[in-house]
């Protein structure tokens, strides 16, 4: 056998068929399943199908005004794997965002509620103040009249009791005079 020839067959270019015995080692490993047959990829035809496909969902996206910018994995239609393509605005997202909207109107209306308290008990807090205030004035100036009349009390205790030394002197000396 001439050497030349084995060595122009493995160069030509294959029809895209690969054998076990050409899969590289990394692929083996990582396929993990060394004895099944595997179809080979068709890139180019993938590729002219992604190419179409893009297309048509930008014409899509022009015509809808409601799609959003995201991207969203989707598997496709072999069940073989995941293409990105643009999200599209749906129903239950759009009840979503109604139920989302109601619940912040009624946040609003809470937070605007529990406002108006806190301004209510804010002005209440400051006349129980003025009425602390207005006590403690008033209990101050009762303590005082209290203080008054017990001076008052006091002498007149101190003069009762002048007195009644008075009447009790004025009965001894009668009583001596008597005897």
């Amino acid at each position: 056998m001439n050497l030349n020839l084995f060595q122009e067959l493995k160069e030509d270019k294959s029809d895209g068929y690969l054998t076990v015995d050409d899969q590289r080692p990394e692929e083996k490993e990582r396929n993990g399943k060394d004895g099944e047959f595997k179809f080979p990829r068709r890139g180019k035809k993938k590729d002219k199908k992604d190419k179409t496909k893009k297309s048509e969902e930008k014409k899509e996206d022009k015509e809808n005004p409601q799609v959003e910018a995201m991207e969203e994995e989707v598997p496709d239609e072999a069940s073989r794997g995941t293409t990105k393509r643009a999200r599209t605005a749906n129903e239950a997202s759009d009840e979503e965002n109604n139920c989302k909207e109601e619940l912040l109107k009624e946040l609003a209306a809470q937070k605007e509620l529990i406002r108006q308290l806190f301004e209510a008990t804010k002005t209440r807090e400051a006349q129980y103040e003025v009425r602390l205030v207005k006590n403690d004035e008033e209990i101050d100036q009762q303590r005082a009249e209290i203080a008054e009349l017990k001076k008052e009390i006091l002498e007149m205790k101190d003069v009762m009791v002048k007195s009644q030394k008075q009447v009790v002197d004025r009965l001894v000396v009668l009583m001596e005079a008597r005897s």
